[in-house]
């Protein structure tokens, strides 16, 4: 009897260290710097103050990104499957270029559009296969994203621009960061970064990037230092003497920055004996009409571009 107390004395004391060891794995997760540090690349930099743009590292601004979330994805679905996943996310009715190409295709062709466009791929890290549809059902391209949370599949994000590339990264808590790079912007002087904020199945718009797509890109963002600009500037897209003061130096004009504007020192260069600093200026008086490509978006909205130093201040 007395044998038969001790075993099950053990059995409930593994028992019991078995939960405060699950119980501590759970209360890790549930930690955000724990789970941020589990699914975060390691050159990703989530870090910014109150009304400070977001500070990514480069390869998130200017990347072939989208190509490299599609190696992650499951296209070796049958045909059948796979038409069955966008059934329960909607169909025809409720995915745009879906509709399209049954619309302009033959049923022979299909598979190939399941092959090519349709993506199923873990966005969010949490464990469930989520839809990322990528086409150009009208020489643009168009992007739709359904997120996977077990009760089935939710859209969001409904995306029409030139040549989009996306990355998306939990970043803290619940709210994740959708990025769309619109590569060339159908072809314009200026390509587009918007960063999308989701959150409880909404989505809302972050931030915008701008930049021309002349621009120089230093070879990484090195700093991240707080400045002032001193007086009314313009930024480039290039450092180069002989080009910003040519008679074709409108298409390097990234945008005019009025004086007293808050600034993010991202790098800085020297060509010609002038120091340049590389960096995320607000959009306060742009140098060109954005109207259209804004789409009534009134947040925030930063160029990236080079500004002689001498027009700068760190804080």
């Amino acid at each position: 009897m007395k044998k038969l107390f001790c075993v099950t004395g053990i059995l409930l004391f593994l028992f019991l260290l078995s939960c405060k060891q699950a119980n501590s794995e759970e209360s890790q997760i549930k930690d955000e710097t724990v789970y941020q540090k589990k699914v975060l690349p390691d050159n990703f930099n989530y870090s910014h103050g109150k009304n400070e743009p977001l500070h990514f590292s480069m390869n998130y601004v200017h990347p072939p990104v989208y190509m490299s979330m599609t190696k992650s994805s499951d296209n070796d679905l049958p045909p059948k499957e796979k038409i069955s996943i966008l059934n329960k996310a909607g169909g025809s009715k409720k995915i745009e270029s879906y509709r399209l190409y049954l619309e302009r295709n033959s049923d022979d062709e299909l598979n190939q559009y399941l092959k090519e466009n349709v993506h199923l791929t873990d966005l969010n890290n949490d464990g469930l296969k989520d839809i990322v549809i990528y086409s150009h059902p009208m020489s643009l391209a168009s992007i739709e994203i359904f997120l996977n949370d077990k009760n089935g599949f939710y859209k969001i994000l409904s995306y029409t621009g030139g040549y989009a590339e996306i990355k998306f990264d939990f970043i803290i808590g619940n709210t994740n960061y959708l990025i769309v790079n619109d590569s060339e912007s159908g072809g314009g002087l200026f390509s587009y970064t918007t960063i999308y904020e989701v959150s409880d199945k909404k989505t809302s718009i972050h931030e915008k990037r701008i930049y021309n797509y002349e621009t120089i890109f230093p070879k990484d963002f090195s700093s991240y230092i707080k400045a002032h600009v001193i007086k009314d500037s313009d930024i480039w897209a290039v450092y180069n003497k002989q080009t910003i003061e040519g008679e074709e130096k409108n298409l390097y004009r990234s945008a005019s920055i009025p004086s007293g504007s808050v600034c993010y020192i991202l790098n800085s260069h020297k060509e010609d004996g002038v120091d340049w600093f590389f960096g995320i200026f607000p959009h306060d008086a742009e140098n060109v009409d954005l109207e259209s490509k804004n789409d009534g978006f009134s947040g925030k909205t930063f160029y990236y571009g080079w500004i002689k130093s001498e027009n700068i201040k760190k804080d």
